[in-house]
């Protein structure tokens, strides 16, 4: 069988054929080029379009370099700053009469420090026995996407890794129909940092008319750990450079080698703490700044005013997010209980650190979970205290702005599954009930950590139906579900469905917590 082949914008590409979940085939194609490689001058800067490899044929058979990080499994330092590269997967291509089908844009999570679009991850078997076109992309990571400067004409305003997913979105616009894609039906979606970068998307100018439906899983523009501060001051501090102008500084940093960088970006502080600013994330930018802007407002102004990428949505969480720590750990002593509750205060109230304001707060949280109760090292109330603070409240909080504000139907799911494809649970050996932070992974995407499915076994049933959620809603806007009716939120009544072993629809949830955190935030 002849190898497939494909041309693009930039030249011609050798693909390979792999098998899905059936055991049909489909196509890929593996570490495609979105952007120039963002190196030199480069670095740190916004992407610059592809360039054409000419009249060669590019061997598109193996995966590109993730941005240079640590693997979040082994913890191995890896990948290249040349990381902006793309993956399809089709299960055919365009014939003379081929009708053209929506496309699919995955963006990895990973805390926007870490990850990747790797098939040991993201493998495409189970959602390509639909009828859509895949595409994962890899992006700059860390120091590399998220260095900020307050000098606006040296084009390092911050969040060059979502403007490379900017970027990614505008090849898929030029390049998507010859992979049998339809570049007016493309919906982004994402999980953690990747459902964070996919409401950011949507609340982006920069990504106008390049997407036209959006899925958010477990994150959102406003999550504590998808808030950033500029970092510049930290890694002027860690090298010692006594440069007066940002200019030099940025010389000076562009000059260094890529290990130079990482080892100063693992240096500072990695923030676990609710009340601090995280160094590499997305940021608010100076709106008078040379180039493109990817973000000039604070996300909840945007979202009140409704000056965003008005498509249809779905957002929503897992059941227990909160056990997401249960791998980190960083936030307990010992002994399993709270250091200090000051730290579970949200930076989002703008609270100094031992002030009179901060101590009342963070006695307030911790009578409001523990009632009381001296004894701190219930691991069930801290999981949830965690998934509330680090997801679900500002999951629903930023769910009710768009549900005031979109001119299209906006759907919230909570997904409380729990079978053998909890691949986050069973690695970490969590016992207590819920799903996990990132448990709904293995329901979309095949990856090393897969069990075995048994035909007919509730794993299968599980997986099938989120995929057919997933790949419907793509196609149509609306996401099918023969069991139940999933209707979408109104202003007074947020439907939401309840993604669990039997799946059901409910009204209003968590209706305790978000009345308690909007208690806080109006003291």
């Amino acid at each position: 069988m002849d190898s497939p082949t494909v041309y693009v914008k930039q030249g011609k590409l050798l693909g390979k054929f792999d098998k899905d979940y059936h055991g049909n085939k489909f196509i890929a194609f593996y570490g495609i080029p979105y952007a120039k490689p963002p190196v030199g001058p480069l670095r740190f800067k916004a992407p610059q379009p592809p360039e054409s490899w000419g009249e060669e044929i590019r061997d598109a058979r193996n995966e590109g370099d993730q941005s240079f990080s640590r693997n979040m499994i082994t913890q191995e330092l890896m990948g290249s700053e040349d990381c902006l590269s793309l993956n399809v997967f089709t299960k055919d291509l365009p014939k003379v009469e081929s009708k053209l089908k929506p496309v699919m844009l995955w963006i990895h999570g990973g805390g926007f420090t870490s990850g990747s679009s790797s098939s040991q991850f993201y493998g495409p078997n189970f959602l390509i026995t639909e009828d859509i076109v895949l595409v994962t992309i890899n992006y700059r990571l860390g120091i590399f996407g998220f260095l900020s400067f307050d000098d606006p004409e040296l084009e390092v305003s911050g969040n060059a890794g979502l403007k490379d997913m900017v970027m990614a979105l505008k090849w898929v616009q030029k390049n998507i129909h010859n992979f049998n894609g339809d570049p007016s039906n493309v919906t982004i979606f994402g999980e953690s940092a990747g459902g964070a970068a996919v409401h950011l998307l949507v609340l982006s100018p920069m990504a106008k008319n390049l997407f036209h439906k959006a899925i958010a899983q477990s994150g959102c523009a406003n999550s504590i750990w998808a808030c950033g501060k500029k970092g510049a001051k930290e890694i002027i501090e860690y090298f010692g450079l006594t440069c007066k102008k940002d200019k030099d500084v940025l010389k000076a940093l562009q000059n260094m080698t890529k290990e130079q960088l990482y080892e100063a970006q693992e240096s500072i502080k990695e923030v676990f703490k609710a009340n601090e600013l995280r160094p590499f994330s997305p940021v608010i930018e100076n709106p008078n700044v040379k180039g493109d802007v990817f973000l000039a407002e604070h996300p909840n102004k945007i979202m009140s005013i409704g000056n965003y990428n008005h498509v249809p949505l779905i957002m929503g969480y897992t059941s227990e997010e909160g056990m997401f720590f249960a791998a980190t750990k960083k936030m307990l002593n010992a002994d399993g209980k709270f250091t200090n509750f000051e730290n579970v205060v949200p930076h989002h109230l703008n609270l100094e650190l031992g002030s009179t304001k901060s101590k009342e707060i963070a006695e307030r949280i911790k009578d409001f979970y523990y009632k009381g109760n001296n004894d701190l090292s219930s691991i069930d109330i801290f999981y949830k205290l965690q998934s509330a603070n680090w997801f679900t409240r500002d999951i629903l909080n930023c769910f009710k702005h768009h549900v005031a504000t979109n001119s299209y139907p906006s759907y919230l799911y909570k997904f409380a599954a729990e079978t053998s494809l909890n691949i986050f649970k069973i690695m970490c050996e969590i016992k207590e009930k819920g799903a996990a932070h990132g448990d709904d992974l293995g329901y979309l995407f095949t990856g090393m950590f897969s069990p075995a499915i048994k035909p007919g076994s509730i794993e299968e049933i599980c997986m099938k139906r989120l995929v057919k959620l997933w790949t419907s809603f793509a196609k149509t806007g609306k996401p099918e579900i023969t069991e139940v009716d999933w209707k979408c939120a109104e202003i007074d009544q947020i439907n939401y469905l309840n993604f669990a072993e039997k799946v059901t629809c409910e009204k209003n949830p968590e209706t305790e917590m978000i009345n308690f955190w909007n208690d806080i935030f109006s003291l």
